[in-house]
Parts: C-alpha cells; structure tokens; sequence
C-alpha cells in the first residue's frame, strides 16, 4: 500500500485526522467538511453577524480548538474572512489584493494583485467581499468596485463601478442576489442592479438604468442591511430611510436629543465629527453604531436602535472616552466591543445591559464581535482571541496568538478564521 501525503506541506501523512507537521486537515475534499457558506461581511445582507448552523464548536468542544494553519500576508489582513465551497476569501491592507485558499489548507489558489483592476488612485480593500453564484464582488477605498471569477480570480471587464477619477466606495459593500449597495465618497448612497447579468457594464453615475442615488438625510449614510426585500440605511445624524426597490418608504426621524453632547466643553454638536459604519437588521429591529470624534481628547461611541414595524426610535447606549465596534445581533443579545477591551451585551428590545466583560490583557478591540450558539467570539490587538459565554459574559476560552489582531472573527464547519498583522489563521478542533 503506498504511503499518503499531507496535501498541505507534502510530507508523509500519519494517518490521523491533522498532520503531524504543518497541522493541516487530511481530508482530500473541502465540500466534504464545509456544510454551509458565510458569503458575505457579517455572514448575510442583515448583518447580524450571529452564526445560527454552526454544529461543531460549542461550549462542549470549544477546549479543544487548536491552530491548524496561518498564512502570511503583506499588510495582514483587517477584515473578515468569509467562506464559500470550501474555500476562504479575504483581503490585505498593504498589498491591495484579494486572496482565495483552500480553507481547510490554507493553500492559496489563487491571488488578484494589481492586475489592471487598479488604477493609481486605488486604495485598500474595504469590508469582506461577497461570493453571489459564480461572481465574487469586492469594493475599494478611492477605488472601484468589481466583479471578479470566484474560481480564477480574474476580472470581469464589463463589470466594474468607480475609480478613474470618479468616487471611490467608502464603507463594506452589501449586495443580494439582485441588487448591490454601496456609499460613495461624496457621501451618497448608490445602488446598482442588475449585479449578475455579464452583459452589462454597469456605470456607477447615477440616472441610468442601473445606478441610483438613495439618500434623503443630510447625514452620512451607514452600510445598509438587506432584509425582506427591503434596504435598510442608517445614517450619521440619526436618521432611518426604509426602500423598497429603490423607493423609500419610511424615514424614521431622530428625537433631539439623540446626541448625548451633556458634559464639560461639548455643549452643541458644532466641533462633532460623527462616523456611522454598519447598518444591522433582524427584521424587526435596525442597530447602528454611531462614534463621534469630537474636538479635543474625547471620543463618545454610541449604539442607536430602532422598531422597524413601528417606525420609530427606541433607545441609545452611549459611552465616554471609547469607541465602539459594529453590533452583533441574536434574538436575545445585542453585542458590540470597544477600544478599551470591553464587550458589551445589550437587550435588543430596552438597551439594557445584560452583562458586560473585560478581558485582561486583550488590548482595544477593533472588531465586530461574532456570536455563534452559547458563545460569542472576539479578537483583541494585543494578540488575544477569545470566546465568552453569551448568557453572563463568563471567559470560555481564550489563545494568545502572539500578533496584533483585527477585524471580525469567521466560524464556518469547524474552522475558526481570523486576521492579524502577520495574515490569516485558522483554528480548528
């Protein structure tokens, strides 16, 4: 019988499940062990970054999570990972580049450096991409958006917005299976559909057929959330604009008081520089995280929250001197992190603090926070990653991986994914 081979590293294979030199899974096809995708930033249009099919980390077998692979990158990697047919897409600060491996390997498939997709005054990659059937669609700081083959990684010349002198995309782009999003720099809300359809170019003006300005609010929008059919956009100065296929069709206004400017030396909101990100959905509750860099040494981050169905405001969690991350959403917690190291778990319904937890030596999270079942998991910038329990905030487990960490963590079949300034790793049990 002759000898197997680790895929990985090419090294006699032991027998057993990892090898016993790289720590590479010894299974010969991905498909086999990834049951279900995490597509897009925040796993789905809502954003709730809350993992509801993950079946093999739990509170029962989470002790046994261990480091399988890492990959360096140029740059690192600050955004989240995301994972589709066995395979993991990411991208890396420094290099401007989006990479495909083999998640369970870590092999690199392939790599899209600046092969004509830039021009010079491309930046960094902004947000996780997204896979929609064979298309994988990837937005750039004063740059353009487009539209790459998932399998080779080469561009779709007749699909691409932005760039060559026009305004590049600001914040993560969303998209379904028919329409995508995405904030320009001019602070305007662009829509583009048909996104699927290889015969047309699709041109980032809006008035055409496939371009279209959504923003009523003189506030910066947020990332929208997609859910029931609907776009949901928060934005810098408290607003919420509901559409339909283009249409708006609630605006929720804020009461007047949603900035808490209440303390020494910031009396108005005239030195206030507010920064809304990330719109996150339920279906029945919007969050948006909203911080406020304002003049002198303060910062004020602050979590906004709205009823859809009612079309109203309905409460605000603010704290001094931190800013916070975007929010994770489950039915029973709201959770978001902070620069000063602490994770907070907030009722979705009331703003009440359910529990709130700082972990030593973690360092400011920077992050989005992910909850997948009983656990919630986090990475800090002084190198540790961690996972804490999602009834009272209890530390679980927790690894020290030796780099700066950031961006959100991605769980998907068993493989726990997370970047640094070193690259990608992979954990698994």
């Amino acid at each position: 019988m002759g000898n197997n081979f680790c895929p990985n590293c090419g090294k006699e294979a032991s027998g057993t499940s990892f090898c016993a030199h790289c720590g590479a899974s010894q299974a010969t096809n991905p498909t086999e062990r990834f049951t279900y995708d995490w597509w897009c930033h925040a796993g789905s249009p809502r954003h709730e970054n809350f993992n509801r099919l993950e079946r093999t980390i739990n509170r029962e077998t989470i002790q046994g999570l261990r480091p399988r692979w890492a990959t360096r990158i140029g740059g690192g990697v600050h955004n989240q990972a995301i994972v589709v047919q066995g395979h993991v897409y990411f991208g890396s600060g420094k290099e401007r580049g989006v990479y495909c491996l083999d998640a369970l390997t870590g092999k690199q498939l392939w790599v899209n450096i600046e092969t004509g997709i830039y021009n010079s005054n491309s930046g960094t990659l902004i947000g996780a991409p997204a896979v929609v059937g064979p298309w994988l669609y990837c937005s750039y700081d004063y740059g353009p958006i487009w539209r790459l083959d998932a399998k080779t990684g080469l561009p779709d010349e007749n699909a691409h917005v932005g760039g060559n002198g026009q305004s590049g995309t600001y914040d993560t782009l969303v998209c379904d299976e028919s329409d995508l999003y995405a904030v320009d720099y001019n602070m305007d809300m662009i829509q583009i559909t048909p996104i699927n359809d290889p015969s047309k170019n699709l041109d980032w003006q809006p008035g055409n057929p496939y371009g279209h300005k959504l923003k009523t609010s003189p506030g910066q929008p947020a990332a929208p959330a997609i859910a029931d059919g609907r776009m949901i956009m928060a934005t810098s100065d408290g607003y919420l604009d509901i559409y339909t296929r283009g249409s708006l069709i609630k605006s929720v206004k804020p009461p007047k008081n949603i900035f808490p400017y209440a303390f020494e030396g910031h009396e108005s909101d005239q030195d206030d520089d507010s920064d809304a990100k990330l719109t996150v959905t339920d279906g029945t509750y919007a969050l948006c995280r909203l911080n406020s860099f304002l003049s002198g040494s303060d910062d004020l981050g602050i979590i906004n929250a709205y009823d859809i169905a009612k079309g109203k405001f309905i409460w605000q969690y603010s704290k001094r001197d931190v800013l916070f991350t975007d929010v994770a959403l489950s039915p029973n917690a709201a959770v978001c992190a902070d620069s000063a190291g602490v994770v907070h778990a907030l009722d979705p319904k009331s703003g009440r603090i359910i529990w709130k937890q700082s972990v030593q030596d973690c360092g400011a999270i920077n992050g989005t926070p992910l909850i997948v079942g009983d656990l919630v998991y986090f990475v800090g910038e002084n190198g540790l990653v961690a996972a804490l329990d999602s009834t009272d905030g209890s530390l679980v487990w927790s690894d020290q991986v030796g780099y700066k960490l950031y961006g959100a963590p991605t769980v998907c079949s068993g493989y726990l994914y997370f970047g640094s300034e070193y690259g990608l790793h992979a954990y698994s049990l």
